[in-house]
């Protein structure tokens, strides 16, 4: 009997198997790691936040929380593009100390100087980062109320947009009881778009369960869902395309690898931080390559018209509570240094168009909407030799939150005569209002 064909067999039968374990091993390796980035995913970056609608606890379920937390920020160097550049040795150049500081949170999330329970705020400072961004003594409802010793109370958010610290605002019951004089709603440039302040519109008119765009919506928190609601366009292709690299763990740990890699063997930065010309600015200054893609949106996606009309139909809204609104419209570090852009970021035969910002106040005038356009204050300031954003972050830095406080109180002066009379209203009996209690 032939039995050269088995032996072949069994000589070659260990090497299968030992491959077979490889596949095996590679396989429950890639499922492991998959695992773990989804439960990443969930856990640390909080993924399903984006999918769902929760409602708010009511303002009585938090009050177990303390009254006030103090952080204490230790001195440091950079912000958040440098941070992106991630490499010690390339943020040098650009970084700027950052003193010791320190922040004081309230029981609900937003940063204010000690206040008491019962204090009815005289103004609410809604909106993005910009109005968040600084220490306790630093950010914009800090020097508002330094400027007009009124009880300014922050209601913005950072990471949030200028929308969702709406929605809590006008879910907030504290606010219903003791509503403000004044709302000072702040955004930057980048979130002027139509898309944008559409869906904002539909989502107070489903806030508000009404129908005709004609009518105020019913936003009082009786009026409010009470259930989850799920996102469901946070489903579409182009925004997964987004979010699900942004909370991925692999990808970022990859990205941030990656970073430190082309640094050291091309001395390459992140693509989505840009050096500034120097020979423009005469120092060094970095931007944002996304600020500068908004830079170029057209009109169509701007759409000055729509945002206007949403914007005044909130005002109107505000007022039908008695409360005057204020927008404070931030243009990009990009738009105010936008000669130091450059020219290898942009496209082809591209040149940047006018600020959105001129017409959008334009607009909003024309509706009666108190607005207050900052472009024109720090072109100013720039050509004054006073540096108006930080070299090394994308926010406004202490001399731009003073010029737009500046502004604002100005413009707090007519609003706040206006309502002299509403102290003695019954609706106000028993309610305090003056500057908060020092730290």
């Amino acid at each position: 009997m032939d039995h050269s064909f088995r032996l072949v067999e069994l000589e070659e039968s260990p090497p299968k198997r030992a491959a077979q374990w490889y596949a095996i091993c590679f396989v429950l390796g890639f499922l492991a790691m998959l695992g773990w980035d989804w439960y990443m995913r969930f856990d640390r970056y909080e993924w399903q936040n984006r999918l769902l609608d929760r409602p708010r606890r009511p303002a009585a379920e938090r009050l177990d929380r303390p009254l006030f937390t103090t952080n204490h920020l230790a001195a440091s160097r950079g912000g958040d593009l440098t941070d992106l550049i991630g490499i010690q040795s390339a943020i040098d150049r650009f970084a700027e100390e950052r003193p010791a500081a320190i922040q004081i949170w309230d029981r609900h999330g937003f940063m204010n100087r000690p206040f008491e329970p019962d204090q009815a705020p005289d103004v609410v400072v809604l909106g993005d980062s910009f109005m968040a961004y600084g220490t306790i003594d630093t950010h914009f409802s800090s020097q508002l109320a330094d400027r007009t010793g009124l009880f300014v109370l922050n209601h913005a958010l950072a990471g949030h947009g200028p929308f969702i610290p709406v929605y809590r605002f006008l879910a907030d019951e504290r606010f219903w009881s003791q509503p403000p004089q004044v709302i000072v709603w702040g955004f930057a440039e980048r979130e002027i778009s139509g898309i944008y302040f559409q869906r904002f519109y539909r989502e107070l008119q489903w806030r508000g369960r009404r129908r005709e765009p004609e009518e105020t919506a019913d936003l009082t928190p009786a009026a409010l869902p009470q259930r989850s609601r799920m996102r469901w366009n946070a489903l579409k292709p182009q925004l997964l395309k987004d979010s699900l690299p942004d909370t991925s763990y692999i990808a970022q740990t990859g990205q941030w690898l990656w970073n430190r890699i082309r640094f050291l063997a091309f001395g390459q930065l992140n693509p989505w931080v840009v050096v500034a010309d120097r020979d423009v600015l005469g120092t060094d200054m970095l931007f944002f390559e996304y600020h500068i893609e908004t830079l170029l949106w057209p009109e169509s996606e701007r759409d000055a018209p729509r945002v206007a009309e949403v914007i005044a139909a909130f005002r109107d809204h505000c007022l039908s509570r008695g409360i005057e609104l204020i927008v404070v419209l931030i243009p990009e570090k990009e738009q105010v240094y936008r000669d130091a852009i450059p020219r290898a970021v942009l496209p082809p035969s591209a040149d940047i168009p006018p600020s959105v910002l001129w017409e959008l106040t334009e607009r909003l005038e024309a509706k009666s909407v108190n607005t207050v356009n900052l472009l024109p204050h720090f072109q100013a300031a720039t050509e004054a030799g006073i540096w108006v954003y930080h070299r090394d972050d994308t926010h406004w830095n202490e001399k731009g939150i003073g010029i737009a406080a500046d502004l604002v109180a100005e413009r707090l002066t007519a609003p706040l005569a206006m309502q002299q009379g509403r102290a003695s209203s019954p609706a106000s009996a028993g309610l305090r209002r003056g500057t908060p209690s020092e730290p």
